[in-house]
Order: structure tokens, then C-alpha cells, then sequence
């Protein structure tokens, strides 16, 4: 993992965005830092995956997954990608999709809360 992405590791994509995005809580500003990256130099996997939670903090779903999508093709088993991927997928209510993406995600980390208790909550939004 890159040097900016171990130091912004906490950031996660969540469904109430209620993590900030940013130490002072711009996501916007963050995804202008991550877009500067991926034109200056190779992305890794994580920058990817930052981007897609910055996008889905902003409620662009689309791009997000998007984002994570490339993150997976570089780091198949980042499994934080696979569960933001699942937040994005569900909050578009592509549930069947979102769920996948939450088996793949436990899949590779069977002990990782967020996936598992992410994926409970969509199959019970599901059901309504």
C-alpha cells in the first residue's frame, strides 16, 4: 500500500456517509487529490479503491463502482473494494449484485464485520 493510501486507510464508503472523507471532512477535495494521482502515475489498487469511496460518499454510485471495479482488476483480493463495491451496488438497489459482491468479500475475509453485517442489512432490505 502506498504511503497517502496507508495514511487515509480509514476512510470507508458507508451507506449514511457518516465517516468523513477527509480529516476535515471534504470529499470533494479528496477526490481531486485521487483523480491528480491517476494521471500522474500508475494507480495502485488502493488509490482506486479511496477514489470509489470518496465517489460513493458523494452519492455517485456509478463511478464508485466503477472505481472499485478497476481496483479489483489490479488487487482481485482487496476485499475492502468488494464491500464498497456491495454499499454502491445496494444503494443503486442492485441488490442481487450487491450481495455477490459481499460473498466475494467474505470470501476472501471471512471475519471482516463490515461485509458481513453490510450484507444482512441488504438482504433484509431486500425482503421488504
Amino acid at each position: 500500500m502506498d504511503v497517502w493510501a496507508l495514511k487515509y486507510r480509514h476512510l470507508w464508503c458507508t451507506p449514511s456517509s457518516l465517516i468523513p472523507a477527509t480529516p476535515n471532512g471534504y470529499p470533494t477535495e479528496a477526490l481531486k487529490v485521487l483523480q491528480r494521482l491517476t494521471e500522474l502515475a500508475t494507480p495502485s489498487a488502493e488509490i482506486w479503491w479511496l477514489k470509489g469511496n470518496q465517489f460513493c460518499k458523494l452519492g455517485r454510485y456509478e463511478e464508485a463502482i466503477t472505481s472499485y471495479d478497476k481496483a479489483l482488476e489490479l488487487k482481485p483480493d482487496l476485499h475492502q473494494a468488494w464491500t464498497n463495491r456491495g454499499v454502491a451496488l445496494g444503494n443503486l438497489g442492485r441488490y442481487e449484485e450487491a450481495i455477490a459482491s459481499y460473498d466475494k468479500a467474505l470470501e476472501i475475509k471471512p471475519d471482516d464485520p463490515k461485509s458481513g453485517t453490510t450484507k444482512l442489512a441488504v438482504m433484509a432490505y431486500r425482503a421488504t
